[in-house]
């Protein structure tokens, strides 16, 4: 962390300098740019901000939110005392914050002081696959997330997928409720682990069986990918300082380079023009 140079966004975002940056997919890319829901669908390109994580990935700069969030108000407040009287950059993105970012929240510290002009943009090979999504969930979608469970809830397990036909049918779904119910509204009872499992029927809330789940499990989801048949190629416009900067770390990598996905592995060459 203290050899991490941040100075560069001290000076005022000139984009003077222009550099051509060409990116070589060796491996099957997808590239999700906002948070989905059961389908990843992967654009044909990267976005912006999913260059710039990949230049930072570069330069070693893998920093949480909300160090970076700190990170970006220390830096702006430093650069403000130095260049907000001048009127070219008081109300500037730059000295404000303003930011479109991307849509999964990420957060660029290049992305005033560096500019996508220019691009060339290969035919892609487009398809679908299967991939696992890992997570660790103390919510309530464990149940319909996880496939383990321990055995002796597997009776109780069995009722909530049997159907009631002592009740009258759903309107809605034109289906019997079942005999046991899960939930977790004031209706649902928060039971002993041991007395859910005898429950004949009724509305349980999840808490009561939820030390029976893991909390760590993994979830399949239908994921798009593409296979470019050429490199992506870029004509950037930043500051001198910044081309220099990314021009030494892509020389020596501080951390693989990837897009979208991690195993989207990537070799990128930056030329200064």
């Amino acid at each position: 962390m203290e050899n991490i140079d941040l100075s560069f966004f001290l000076e005022p975002p000139v984009l003077d300098t222009a550099a051509l940056l060409t990116i070589e997919a060796l491996y099957p890319l997808s590239m999700v740019p906002a948070q989905p829901g059961a389908y990843y669908r992967s654009q044909a390109h990267p976005t912006d901000p999913m260059i710039f994580g990949m230049l930072e990935n570069a330069l070693g700069w893998h920093f949480g939110e909300k160090e970076r969030s700190e990170f970006l108000k220390d830096l702006r407040k430093t650069a403000s005392k130095k260049h907000n009287k001048q009127a070219k950059w008081k109300d500037s993105d730059w000295l404000s914050g303003r930011s479109s970012g991307s849509g999964s929240g990420f957060t660029s510290l290049l992305m005033y002081h560096m500019h996508v002009d220019t691009h060339w943009l290969p035919q892609v090979m487009e398809y679908d696959d299967l991939w696992s999504q890992h997570l660790h969930d103390v919510g309530a979608n464990f149940m319909g997330g996880s496939k383990h469970y321990d055995g002796d809830l597997e009776s109780l397990i069995n009722r909530s997928k049997t159907p009631d036909t002592t009740k009258p049918i759903n309107p809605k779904t034109k289906k019997y409720p079942p005999l046991i119910e899960f939930g977790e509204s004031t209706t649902h009872q928060k039971l002993t682990r041991e007395d859910a499992t005898i429950l004949p029927s009724g509305a349980v809330h999840f808490k009561s069986v939820r030390d029976g789940y893991p909390l760590y499990y993994v979830s399949p989801k239908r994921r798009g990918y593409v296979v470019p048949q050429s490199p992506y190629r870029y004509r950037i416009m930043t500051t001198l300082t910044l081309a220099n900067l990314i021009q030494i770390a892509l020389n020596d990598p501080a951390s693989p380079l990837y897009l979208g996905s991690n195993d989207g592995w990537v070799d990128v060459n930056w030329e200064q023009l």
